[in-house]
Parts: structure tokens; sequence; C-alpha cells
């Protein structure tokens, strides 16, 4: 009977952890950061300076602890509840409070 042999090159990285890191690539990476990219370009457009502003804070903050999150948890620890699954939990849960602060403040911008 022949014996196979499994070359380290021909697993994928963490293969027992494939379909996390998947899920993590679309989660995070596919679908939120261009819809804040569009939030924030709406924004630019319709909410006044000050508002705007503020907006812009709180999705970059919320885009910059997503990704470090997501460093943490495949770089660090990837079990489901370790540190960089609650990093990123609370980067999304910013990215959420600034959408909500967008659609809820009223879209007025002076023209002067």
């Amino acid at each position: 009977m022949p014996t196979y042999t499994i070359l380290m090159w021909q697993l994928p990285p963490l293969g027992n952890y494939g379909f996390i890191f998947r899920i993590l690539h679309v989660d995070v990476c596919l679908l939120p950061f261009p819809a804040m990219m569009l939030i924030m370009l709406l924004a630019e457009r319709n909410l006044a300076e000050k508002d705007n502003h503020r907006l812009q804070l709180i999705l970059r903050s919320g885009i910059i602890i997503t990704f470090i999150g997501a460093l943490i948890f495949m770089l660090v620890n990837y079990h489901s509840f370790g540190p960089g699954s609650w990093v990123l939990a609370i980067g999304i849960i910013i990215l959420l409070i600034g959408i909500l602060y967008y659609l809820f403040k009223p879209q007025v911008k002076n023209n002067n």
C-alpha cells in the first residue's frame, strides 16, 4: 500500500479554520467597508461641516478598530470568543453607531 506525505505548502493556512477566515473576509472587508465609504461620501455632500467632521471621526475610528480586531483574530488568536473577536465586535458596533448617526441626523447643509 503506498504511503502519502502531505507537504506543508499544500495545506491552506490554519486549514481547520478556513471557513472562519472566509466569513471574516466577506463580513468585514467586502460588505461594511464599501458601505462606509459611500456613507462618508454622502455625508460630505449632505451634512453640515461640524456633523460631517464628527461622523468622519466615528467611521474612521470604527474602521481602524475593526481592522485591528481582524488582525488580532487572524494572526494571534483565532478562537470564536478570543480577544480578536471582541475587538472586532467593538469596531463593528462603532461602525453601526456611525451609520445610525448619519441616518437620524437631519440632512442640512448650508451652502453660503
